[in-house]
């Protein structure tokens, strides 16, 4: 695991996300004319004073911003000196970790290939499958997580309360590891510039 060296700095995150080419079109484009607010300075602050293992999550509603928010923290690791980059730390939709286990396996994203797992919509899967597996799926892998003490981030639309009543105290338990300040609620709509904003 990499010793944790630089402070985020927003510009240069940004850049990144401009250019990057594991970064997808649609992310891209948003970081053209991404501005600088509450939420983003709040993932630089987190991912400055992450201790190895810690867990984080973004919630909201949809179009607060969290997929952008999610990415942005996917860059913010590797300028941190915490990943390598990006090439340790896996992005993925919950859905598709959800095809994978029920085709042959989703152990691999907890392996020691992976400093950090990002997964973004967690929760949008759980419609689709049978919920005991689908709980059951999450409490493998964040257990498989936990034991190699990853960072996991997690977007979602889910509450706290409605992760618990979904997917159970087991999987509550391993995203919210005790520690405080590890979750974060998005409540305004996300825009980039007034004029990407004219355009939406």
């Amino acid at each position: 695991m990499r010793v944790h060296t630089v402070i985020c700095n927003h510009d240069a995150i940004i850049a990144t996300m401009r250019e990057h080419g594991n970064i997808s079109p649609r992310i891209r484009r948003a970081a053209l004319t991404a501005v600088d607010n509450p939420d983003l300075a709040w993932i630089r602050n987190r991912v400055d004073t992450l201790q190895p293992g810690n867990w984080t999550a973004l919630v909201g509603v949809p179009g607060t911003g969290k997929t952008f928010a999610l990415h942005y923290a996917w860059v913010a690791l590797d300028h941190a000196g915490i990943t390598d980059r990006l090439t340790d730390a896996k992005m993925v939709l919950a859905a598709d970790v959800m095809y994978d286990a029920f085709h042959g396996g989703h152990e691999h994203l907890a392996s020691r290939d992976y400093t950090a797992l990002m997964i973004d919509d967690f929760g949008a899967e759980f419609e689709s499958s049978k919920s005991d597996w689908t709980a059951a799926q999450w409490d493998r892998l964040f257990n498989l997580s936990y034991q190699q003490m990853q960072y996991v981030w997690i977007s979602t639309n889910l509450s706290d309360a409605d992760i618990r009543a979904r997917y159970g105290e087991r999987v509550w338990s391993r995203l919210a590891d005790q520690r405080p300040g590890w979750m974060r609620t998005f409540r305004t709509k996300f825009r980039g510039t007034a004029q990407e904003a004219e355009h939406d």
